[in-house]
């Protein structure tokens, strides 16, 4: 090995310990697991919400920040819906009046696995399926329909 790759792979080793360190101090902040700091490459919207968290009182957690965005994916299915209303058919309108995404999406948040479920999740799929799209890309995590 030259003297040139034995500075690079220093340098690289010097890094990974450092990324190692902040990782570490992420988990600590933020109060997750290791793994769950995957999902914050993922979210957008993340500076606004723990900016508002934080003027609200609120230390951020990872939990606090998905669960906001949780709540902007319910905010955003609501619209969605009365949306669909408007063109929809009389059966239709039924059916969409059935749903609540307040009460129908599901948030679980924890070390080990976060996952998202949406009850009577293919009707809102049948309906309004960019709306769920936007909201996986939004959270970073995919959602399960029920």
């Amino acid at each position: 090995m030259t003297d040139n790759e034995k500075a690079m792979l220093k340098t690289i080793r010097k890094y990974e310990s450092l990324l190692t360190k902040y990782k570490s101090l992420l988990v600590d902040i933020l109060d997750c697991g290791y793994e769950d700091l995957a999902l914050l490459p993922d979210t957008t919207d993340c500076h606004e919400i723990i900016e508002n968290l934080k003027e609200n009182g609120i230390w951020p957690n990872l939990c606090d920040i998905l669960g906001a965005m949780a709540n902007k994916g319910q905010d955003a299915l609501q619209a969605a819906l009365e949306k669909a209303q408007e063109t929809a058919t009389d059966e239709e309108k039924e059916e969409i009046e059935k749903l609540d995404p307040y009460e129908d999406f599901v948030l679980e948040f924890n070390c080990l696995a976060s996952d998202l479920y949406l009850n009577h999740g293919e009707t809102y799929n049948k309906y309004v399926p960019d709306t769920l799209e936007m909201i996986e890309d939004k959270i970073g995590l995919g959602i399960t329909l029920e």
